[in-house]
């Protein structure tokens, strides 16, 4: 017997009753069915349990062996994973195929009918004779003997020679290999092995990769200073298993960098980064990968000090002051507060080396007082790690609160005061931190009024006084105000005087000064006495002036008797140029006389003890003088100056007998500004040339003995202008001609000296009837 049958005859084989009335399959025959069934049930199954298991555990070994080379990205992880659920369909699929599909004696019948198809064929004509009941009401022992013919024809085949090809053997083997691989694995790494089952199940999750090397974990996004280089640590973790004693990072198509392995971690010299990139770093089997961000470094854009001032100054609202600049002064006293903003959002700052929360972008440092110099050191982090280029340092130089400044516009120019006249004048004052007053200070000074020039003012001597002419606030840092001063108003008795300015602060003790005038105070008869006393000083000194025009005229007539060859000579030329000279600063002189009377006019005018009419011709004789000063003085100077420069007696051709130009002497003493241009010597020493002048004459008419007018000879000055024309305009004379010949014309120097002495004589007359007027003038205010 077969080993199916074998296997059938220890089986217990139900009997099974089939359609017809007691028809059955033979009980020798169910059981090599059954044996047959069995045994294909077994074989498929193991076939595919197998099957499902060696894919599994092969995709299991391609997942572990992957993640020991690089990170395994997610989406092969799945697609391994999805190898492994279509290995895992072969069990159901043999389970419909082999089980499901030959459960009944006619499926088993058609199975064998492959590898018997004579018995088959009977198998399944006696199963459906033992189902048919039509075929049992023909003939019952027809149909018995029938299933009795097949049940003896069945017994001699062995149904296991119908099993599909077996590969049960096969499949466990295939399954066995990478199952102990699997084992191994799991006894040798069992980390590894069971990191990469997690990995293996759940493709979907984010399950860190085993490594033997274990590198502490770096951020996915990294920020480097923009166009610098930057430093990357990578460490190893205290559990790694693997040391490797070099490191690799490639940056995008840069040159790889390498880093050997030094306590534990591994130092990298990123090489400057303008745009965005991705770092790859290899360490041993681990595997990272980094994306770089350049980034521009945080800076400070604004800094800002919120500035409480002494209580003193009495302004409770903080100052906030711009210190961008890095240095800062605020007063002595002060409560401190700075802000610095940086330019985005912080995660970490510190003040002087101690940590300081930011709020946001801002770096807020804790209140301080302002007592001496310091400075405060800020440094600043960022939230993607970048530090500042450099800390921020704030100068911190603490001043004293300065002394108010004050000034005076439009004092009068004046020094003596009548006790009831009102000086009117404009008074600045500024401060820092508030002007609490501004007013005025005068002072008696003993010293002057010792020798008061108004005469003795009893015991007055030394008085002194202040008065407040605006007041400020402690927000006012500039102050404007008109300021008058009346000696009769504020009880001011005649004396000396010192008056200045004051400012005050808030500062206790704090006053600024402006400059001192000095003012003398007298009533209207001390200063009627001194009035008196400078006008005859002034007349002394112009009485000096015309003595000093005298000690002129004697020396010009001197220079006028000299003979031509004499005036001609250097030395003489240069003595007349000086005399010109000194004619101008005794011009001058006057002049400043005039002005100088003029302001004792004013000051007599101020008092009503004097005359008018007294006044009057005092003024009349001062104009007088500045006709003087401004225009005969000065023509008389001209006219000397034409004399210096005038071509010798002997150059007819502009030429001295030697045959060299004549060189004029250097020019003494400062030109008048009215001098003509034309006189004046050219820049290299040359006398400039004679005025061209038209002279058209009918000599049958002109009178003899008289100068034509324009004939290059000064007009004689008849004392009706203070001096005569330098040029001539061309004029037609009808008469005689009297003109002297060539060789008898007088020098041009003499003419010019003879016009400036009959000038002087003149301007020195009409002096005289100036001293005249002055002395009675003088007599009546005496």
């Amino acid at each position: 017997m077969t080993l199916l049958s074998e296997r059938a005859s220890h089986a217990t084989v139900p009997s099974i009753p089939l359609v017809g009335p007691g028809l059955r399959l033979p009980a020798d025959l169910q059981r090599q069915l059954y044996g047959f069934r069995s045994l294909i049930w077994k074989i498929k199954s193991i076939e595919a349990v197998c099957g499902a298991v060696c894919g599994v555990i092969v995709g299991y070994l391609t997942l572990f062996a992957i993640d020991r080379l690089l990170e395994t990205p997610q989406w092969i992880r799945i697609g391994i994973f999805a190898f492994a659920l279509a290995a895992c369909t072969v069990v159901p699929v043999a389970f419909h195929h082999w089980i499901w599909g030959h459960r009944s004696f006619d499926q088993l019948a058609r199975l064998l009918s492959r590898r018997f198809p004579s018995l088959g064929d009977q198998l399944l004509g006696v199963i459906e004779i033992v189902r048919s009941g039509t075929e049992q009401l023909r003939s019952r022992s027809l149909c018995e003997a029938a299933i009795g013919q097949v049940a003896k024809q069945a017994d001699h085949h062995d149904f296991s020679e119908a099993l599909p090809r077996a590969r049960h053997r096969l499949w466990m083997l295939l399954a066995a290999v990478p199952g102990v691989a699997a084992v191994v694995l799991l006894t040798l790494v069992p980390g590894a092995a069971v990191n990469a089952w997690a990995r293996f199940l759940k493709p979907w999750q984010s399950i860190d990769r085993f490594t033997f090397t274990q590198l502490k974990k770096l951020p996915e996004h990294i920020v480097v200073p923009h166009g610098e280089p930057a430093g990357l640590v990578v460490d190893l973790q205290d559990t790694t298993q693997w040391h490797p004693d070099v490191a690799r990072a490639t940056i995008g198509r840069q040159r790889p960098l390498v880093s050997d392995l030094s306590d534990a971690s591994y130092a990298f010299t990123l090489p400057p980064q303008l745009v965005n990139t991705t770092l790859w770093l290899a360490v041993g089997d681990a595997r990272q990968r980094v994306h770089i961000e350049p980034m521009f470094r945080p800076e400070m854009q604004a800094v800002v000090a919120e500035v409480t001032l002494p209580e003193y100054l009495q302004r409770s609202k903080p100052v906030v002051l711009d210190v961008r600049g890095g240095s800062l002064s605020p007063v002595k006293g002060s409560r401190l507060t700075l802000a610095a903003t940086a330019n985005r959002e912080l995660s970490a700052a510190s003040v002087d080396s101690q940590s300081s929360s930011p709020n946001g972008a801002s770096v807020t440092t804790d209140t301080f007082l302002a007592e001496g110099p310091r400075q405060i050191v800020i440094e600043w982090e960022d939230r993607h790690g970048l530090r500042g280029a450099k800390p921020l340092i704030v100068s911190l130089s603490p001043r004293d609160d300065e002394l108010p400044t004050v000034t005076v516009e439009d004092f009068p120019n004046r020094q003596v005061l009548l006790e009831t006249e009102t000086l009117t004048f404009k008074v600045r004052a500024g401060d820092d931190f508030g002007i609490k007053q501004v007013g005025i200070e005068w002072q008696g000074n003993p010293e002057n009024n010792a020798g008061n020039i108004g005469g003795d003012s009893g015991g007055s001597l030394g008085q002194r006084g202040e008065r407040v002419i605006a007041s400020g606030g402690s927000d006012r840092d500039a102050i404007q105000a008109d300021a008058t001063f009346s000696p009769a108003l504020l009880g001011i008795q005649p004396q000396s005087l010192l008056l200045r300015v004051f400012a005050d602060d808030y500062f206790p003790g704090h006053r600024a000064f402006s400059a001192a005038y000095v003012l003398y105070v007298m009533d209207a008869s001390e200063h009627a006495l001194w009035v008196n006393d400078q006008l005859r000083k002034w007349k002394q000194q112009a009485g000096e002036v015309r003595d000093r025009e005298m000690q002129l005229l004697a020396i010009n007539e001197e220079l006028r008797d000299l003979d031509p060859e004499q005036i001609d000579l250097p030395q003489t030329r240069s003595q007349i140029e000086s005399q010109a000279s000194a004619e101008n600063a005794n011009g001058r002189r006057l002049s400043q006389l005039v002005e100088s009377g003029g302001e004792l006019v004013r000051q007599a005018m101020r008092n009503p003890e004097f005359e008018a009419t007294t006044l009057e011709q005092l003024a009349e004789n001062l104009e007088t003088l500045k006709d003087i000063a401004e225009s005969r003085m000065p023509s008389v100077a001209d006219l000397l100056k034409q004399a210096a420069r005038a071509p010798t007696a002997d150059a007819g051709d502009g030429k001295p007998s030697g045959g060299k130009p004549s060189e004029p002497p250097a020019i003494v003493g400062e030109q008048h500004a009215g001098d003509s241009q034309a006189n004046d010597p050219k820049p290299g020493g040359e006398p400039a040339p004679p005025v061209p002048q038209v002279v058209d004459k009918e000599s049958s008419q002109q009178p003899a003995g008289e100068p034509a007018l324009g004939n290059g000879q000064p007009p004689k000055n008849d004392g009706s202008s203070p001096s005569a024309s330098r040029l001539g305009l061309p004029t037609t004379i009808a008469g005689q001609s009297t003109l002297p010949p060539e060789s008898e014309a007088p020098p041009p120097a003499a003419k010019a000296i003879e016009g400036a002495l009959e000038a002087q004589r003149q301007l020195l007359e009409e002096f005289a009837k100036v001293a005249d007027a002055l002395g009675a003038v003088m007599s009546r205010l005496e």
